[in-house]
């Protein structure tokens, strides 16, 4: 398999992670973590986002396409943390596994073909009370670096008014 991350993996968090700070926020505002709480996400990259669920002691389980990404999540997260690389359209678990299904900025990497049958499998392993949340974004015809640019004012905008 080629893997578009294999030489930036190691540096992603430096230049990716400032600008997602405040989003990652507004998640954990959404979908605050209990002790014992089943997480999944679905293309965990680093994990980044499993580290905040999992230090505020739930159980984090996060699937990638991408072997050098969840190298770097392996080195960030505990052993507990259960990390494979998978096809999130075709996921390795249990109807009604977890507490909580996230995808943070992952599915507009998609084929837009797949993203409905990755939805519907986000679906299938949540359990009857879980939630499912989704954090990303369309760019549309604004393309970088106007675009993100623009998208992060937005979301600036958005905490602010909070």
């Amino acid at each position: 398999m080629n893997d578009p991350y294999r030489r930036t993996a190691r540096y992603y968090d430096t230049f990716v992670e400032p600008p997602n700070v405040v989003l990652r926020k507004i998640g954990l505002r959404m979908c605050p973590p209990w002790e014992g709480m089943k997480v999944l996400e679905v293309g965990c990259g680093t994990g980044t986002n499993l580290s905040l669920y999992e230090n505020a002691g739930c159980d984090v389980f996060g699937i990638d396409l991408s072997p050098a990404m969840l190298e770097v999540a392996s080195r960030k997260l505990s052993e507990r943390a259960d990390l494979r690389q998978a096809d999130a359209a075709e996921m390795p678990y249990a109807d009604d596994s977890f507490d909580l299904v996230t995808s943070f900025l992952t599915l507009h990497e998609m084929p837009a073909a797949v993203r409905g049958d990755v939805m519907a499998e986000m679906v299938r392993v949540l359990n009857r009370d879980g939630r499912l949340l989704l954090i990303d974004y369309r760019s549309g015809p604004i393309r970088f670096p106007k675009g993100w640019l623009q998208q992060g004012f937005e979301v600036i905008r958005a905490e602010l008014l909070a």
